[in-house]
């Protein structure tokens, strides 16, 4: 499992694809004890735009969940 900087860093440089899938990493990280109490900026895209720039790192929970875990 990945430490708490390399999640950070991994959050704020790609956008998930929706905020399901947001949601679902920011759930999984609740419930791990060496994350509670942690902030993470955790972005999602909308049709691969945000502020009207276009979105090239866009991944989904799975992907997310397999970089933290290291599957």
């Amino acid at each position: 499992m990945k430490n708490k900087e390399e999640v950070k860093e991994y959050l704020e440089n790609h956008f998930f694809k929706n905020r399901r899938h947001a949601y679902a990493v920011r759930n999984a990280l609740i419930d791990i004890d060496e994350f509670k109490g942690e902030e993470f900026n955790i972005k999602w895209a909308f049709n691969t735009k945000h502020n009207g720039k276009s979105v090239e790192d866009v991944i989904t929970s799975d992907d997310a969940l397999n970089f933290i875990f290291g599957e």
